[in-house]
């Protein structure tokens, strides 16, 4: 940990008011009681972060609400936010992905939905299938939005080096998509609209108005 900051840092003195514990309780018996009060000690404390949620969590238990579960264990960390008027940031894992399958990064987190539920904002750090290394992002007041990011690890520097193309995707828009891929001319909203079986003029102006979006969020 020291090496690490000590990379970051370039030879800088880390900030005074920086602290870190290097063990907690178990967050799902004294853990989130034992944060509460470090914040009641120290009333200027601005961020938290936990890394990670599963080595803070212990050893899984038997529940007949694993869901529940999970759900109160971010609910908790996100009421001591709102009470203390802080940022929480919760470092956890992304299972691996399975293969052939395209579908929403979030749906990679670790853990049930309850704990992406309770969260207010959600990020994922991916490395997509081209190679590049993207930051995806959403929440309840935050717009979907995904980073192209650049590393140098021996500096410990990351870097926002352009906006890569959204995850999550509806299956009207992946059909669209798929459509064009397998075409070998350029083709438009009628032929497009055809090809899906989309025959009424209704269905046509749907396609057209969707096309529209997506080529304004760069599909």
């Amino acid at each position: 940990l020291q090496q690490r900051m000590g990379t970051a840092l370039r030879g800088r003195q880390p900030s005074e008011i920086l602290q870190i514990e290097l063990r907690i309780e178990n967050l799902k018996e004294k853990g989130i009681d034992q944060i509460k009060e470090y914040l009641i000690q120290n009333p200027d404390t601005s961020l938290v972060i936990l890394d990670t949620l599963g080595s803070a969590s212990g050893e899984k238990k038997g529940t007949n609400d694993p869901y529940g579960a999970d759900y109160l264990l971010v609910q908790r960390m996100q009421q001591l936010a709102l009470a203390h008027n802080l940022a929480f940031v919760i470092i956890h894992h992304l299972r691996k992905p399975l293969k052939g399958v395209d579908g929403d990064v979030m749906d990679e987190i670790a853990g049930t939905t309850g704990l992406t539920a309770a969260a207010d904002t959600l990020m994922a750090l991916v490395n997509s299938s081209d190679g590049t290394l993207r930051l995806h992002a959403r929440g309840r007041d935050l717009e979907e939005m995904v980073f192209d990011i650049s590393t140098d690890i021996e500096a410990g520097e990351w870097e926002i080096v352009g906006e890569g193309v959204s995850s999550k995707m509806s299956n009207e828009r992946r059909e669209i998509l798929d459509v064009i891929s397998d075409t070998a001319v350029p083709i438009g909203p009628k032929e497009i609209s055809a090809l899906l079986g989309k025959s009424s003029e209704s269905e046509q102006n749907a396609v057209r108005k969707l096309l529209s979006k997506m080529l304004s969020d760069g599909l």
